[in-house]
Parts: C-alpha cells; structure tokens; sequence
C-alpha cells in the first residue's frame, strides 16, 4: 500500500509536471536551460561586468567629490571664521587709532584753546588796567578842577 507521504510526493510530482506541461515544457529544456546559462555568462562578462565597473566607478568619484565638496566647505568655513577674526581684529586696531587721533586732536585744540583764552584774559586785564588808569586821571583831573570850580562859584556866590 502506498503510504500517505508518497501520495503527497506523488501528487506533489503531479501538479509540477501539469504546470510544466502548461507552460510549454517538453524535451528542449536541456538545451533551452544550457542556452540559457551560456547567454548568461556571455552577458555576464560582456555586459553585466562593464555595468557594474562603470556602476563602482561612479559611485567611487560621487563619494569622493562628495567628500571633497565637504572638504572644501570645511575649508571655506574655516577661511571665512579667520577672515571675520582679521577683520574684528582690524576694526579694533581701527577703532584704537581713531582713538588715539582723536584724543590727541582734542588735546591739541585744549591746548590751543587755553592758550587763547590767556591771551584774551591778558588783554583784557591790560585794558581793564588803562581804563582804570583813565578813570583815575579823569577823576583827579575832575578833582582838581573842581576845586577850581568850586572855588570859582564860592567867589560868584559871594560877589
């Protein structure tokens, strides 16, 4: 008696030739099959092989240029902070000479300026000076006349 296993294979092994003979399969497998794995490592070596260098190859440069482009971006950003470190620096130094030029500038004219006032404050006080000396000569010369006129309309008063 057949057991149940090889009824299973059996018909298992069926259902595999029904779907062979469906599909057009017959005594040409064989060839069709050898055919078909030398088609294979003809494509293979011919074409499939050349693809896939070329596939490596651009993907090698890809990854490199990628790595390059970071590169030089890293480069970039580290110009670009030493430039804006320069010109911090230099503004600085800017900014000090300003400073400096100015503070010098002002002093100067500090300078300049208390010396004109001097000047003027000695002016003044020397006309200060002669105007006193002119008050003074006027009133003594009004004094001394005044003894002249009082003494003048002393005598018209008693006359």
């Amino acid at each position: 008696m057949l057991s149940k296993e090889s009824l299973v294979k059996a018909g298992f092994m069926d259902q595999i030739v029904v779907i062979f003979k469906q599909l057009g399969v017959d005594q040409t497998i064989a060839h069709q099959f050898i055919v078909f794995v030398v088609m294979f490592v003809l494509l293979k070596t011919l074409f499939f092989d050349k693809l896939q260098f070329v596939l490596e190859l651009r993907e090698a440069k890809t990854t490199k240029l990628d790595g390059a482009a970071d590169a030089k971006f890293g480069e970039a950003d580290k110009m670009a902070s030493e430039y804006e470190e320069k010109m911090k620096s230099v503004n600085a130094q800017a900014m000090n000479q300003v400073s400096e030029v100015k503070a010098k500038a002002l002093s100067k004219q500090k300078t300049e300026l208390k010396k004109v006032e001097d000047e003027l404050e000695d002016e003044v006080e020397a006309k200060r000076q002669q105007f006193m000396q002119e008050v003074a000569s006027k009133k003594e010369a009004i004094l001394k006349n005044a003894d002249q006129l009082s003494d003048g309309l002393v005598e018209k008063l008693i006359q």
